[in-house]
């Protein structure tokens, strides 16, 4: 991450590595508690551009500026609150895959 940093600017982390791995049929998931996080926007965008659909998860603000195909806003303007949903959800989306697709574990 850091080459990708001083190559090209931390605004296009996500955007450089989504563009080498995303494609169509691929979930992609961003995460800004703000909304305004550039990085995460450009990332969702590139993503869509790979043909992935796109989740961006927010505070209240909900995507400020930027398009998800799916966007999941907590209802909140406190930083901790929402990030303690953000984490929430995390959890339950790994306890669901691991239901569906099963666990070795």
């Amino acid at each position: 991450m850091t080459c990708i940093g001083n190559d090209f600017g931390y605004d296009a982390i996500f955007e450089r590595q989504i563009q080498a791995l995303a494609q169509p049929g691929d979930v992609v998931f961003g995460f800004t508690t703000s909304g305004r996080s550039e990085n995460v926007k450009r990332g969702l965008t590139m993503a869509r551009k790979c043909g992935a659909t796109t989740v961006a998860v927010t505070g209240k603000a909900g995507l400020v500026g930027g398009t998800a195909d799916y966007v999941l806003a907590v209802p909140s303007d406190v930083t901790a609150h929402i990030q303690e949903v953000h984490l929430m959800l995390l959890h339950v989306w790994c306890v669901y895959v691991d239901d569906v697709l099963g666990s070795d574990c």
